[in-house]
């Protein structure tokens, strides 16, 4: 499958099928250098992996899985924490055109508005390989629609509502197929530009960056619950994000706690509007 407008911007490697790009971009990278901005895409990612070993399976030809090769993030002034921030921050840009979603910390893309309010439209996973580069790993719900979703906290663009996504569904056509190639392409080309931008930003600007990020996050100023891995909870306001990438939530005796790993849940529905 031919991504035109994505290929202008960065070397793509599509795979009929594949048990995981992130995996297979490993793969490629051990065998022989890749050159930065390399993105490896499939629509049919067998065996996806989320964040804290969990999977991300998807019906075949209704969504999408990528993986980009960032540079090596020591040429950044920012923590490589951030990475999933960045990830998650350009395909809340990208996505912005179709319908208007928000970031949640640290890597989940959420629709706005309407019946589709608060669910889950990308995940994000990043990886570093040995030589200090980051793998950026994505992926976003196309044309799967409401029965067939994984879970009932996930959406997609065609379950939102999004009026070339549900076209292409209606023709119970696929990625592959014309119509749904030409969305996907722009969707990408638009992720990845913005992507490359913000990694600029990181290496010249990483204060713009900072702003820039938190005004498309949707969890500062909401309140929120952050499970933590030992099985204890914080309850309060998210106030901002640290230097590290970690969460800072205000509790209601005015302590701050940072969270660095977790599951973070916001407490009242995700307001109906999104910066773009």
């Amino acid at each position: 499958m031919k991504l035109v407008e994505t290929s202008k911007l960065c070397s793509v490697l599509w795979e009929t099928e594949t048990e995981s790009t992130n995996t297979r971009l490993r793969e490629l990278a051990n065998q022989s250098y890749l050159s930065d901005y390399t993105l490896v895409v499939t629509a049919n990612q067998t065996a996806g992996r989320g964040r804290l070993t969990r999977s991300w399976v998807t019906p075949a030809g209704q969504a999408l899985a990528t993986s980009l090769l960032l540079p090596k993030w020591e040429s950044t002034q920012i923590a490589a924490s951030w990475a999933p921030l960045l990830v998650g921050a350009a395909l809340q840009h990208s996505l912005t055109a179709l319908l208007p979603v928000s970031l949640k910390w640290p890597n989940d893309i959420l629709a706005v508005g309407g019946s589709a309010n608060g669910k889950k439209l990308c995940g994000i996973l990043c990886e570093t390989l040995p030589d200090g580069r980051i793998i950026a790993g994505a992926g976003i719900n196309l044309f799967i629609g409401e029965a067939d979703l994984p879970t009932p906290q996930a959406t997609s663009l065609t379950a939102s509502g999004v009026a070339a996504a549900v076209a292409v569904s209606e023709q119970g056509q696929t990625v592959a197929d014309p119509p749904g190639t030409v969305l996907a392409d722009a969707i990408l080309a638009s992720y990845v530009a913005e992507l490359k931008r913000l990694f600029t930003l990181a290496r010249t600007d990483p204060a713009r960056l900072y702003q820039t990020v938190t005004e498309r996050m949707q969890t500062i100023g909401q309140s929120v619950r952050a499970e933590l891995p030992d099985g204890t909870a914080v309850i309060g306001t998210a106030t901002g994000i640290g230097d590290a990438g970690e969460l800072t939530i205000k509790g209601g005796d005015g302590l701050l706690t940072s969270v660095a790993a977790g599951d973070v849940w916001h407490l009242r529905p995700v307001a109906e509007t999104a910066i773009e």
